[in-house]
């Protein structure tokens, strides 16, 4: 499994993701991530 970066605002979790662009790049995207 990659490394994967989470950040916490207030009780609300985030997972930072590079998603993947068109143009070969990546941009660092955040989605609503779970404990479980």
């Amino acid at each position: 499994m990659e490394n994967e970066n989470f950040i916490r605002v207030g009780t609300t979790l985030y997972k930072i993701v590079n998603q993947p662009r068109i143009n070969g790049g990546f941009v660092k995207k955040r989605i609503v991530g779970s404990v479980s």
